[in-house]
């Protein structure tokens, strides 16, 4: 009888124990995310061109110097390929951090794009 009462005991504590491991484990914090804010398409020699407009949140955390006054960074990214499909699967090769599309709050349609496509 009291072997079992000593392993439901073990049992327990290695319960208890195993609660803290069960955290966020995948959580990306703001600054480990590409957030595209705008996007380009353009078409010329029978190829799409994406530009996309990412910003740089890596300045908004506070640090030990304090937040800086500068604004964000912005980056500009591109892409060419025969299929718009593909220049997008070129932005998500070429990024070196998840991107993120929810905020994107302009998309650009060049002419040759509406005459052509």
């Amino acid at each position: 009888m009291i072997n079992v009462a000593r392993r439901l005991l073990l049992l327990a504590a290695l319960s208890l124990l195993a609660l803290p491991i069960a955290g966020c484990w995948d959580v990306k914090t703001i600054q480990d995310i590409v957030y595209l804010t705008g996007v380009g398409v353009d078409y010329s020699n029978g190829k799409y061109q994406l530009y996309v407009q990412t910003l740089d949140f890596s300045n908004v955390a506070k640090s030990e110097g304090g937040k800086s006054d500068k604004p964000g960074a912005i980056y500009i990214g591109r892409a060419e390929h025969e299929t718009l499909d593909g220049a997008v699967d070129r932005i998500y090769q070429s990024a070196q951090q998840p991107v993120f599309w929810g905020h994107v709050a302009a998309i650009v349609l060049s002419e040759n794009v509406m005459k052509e496509k």
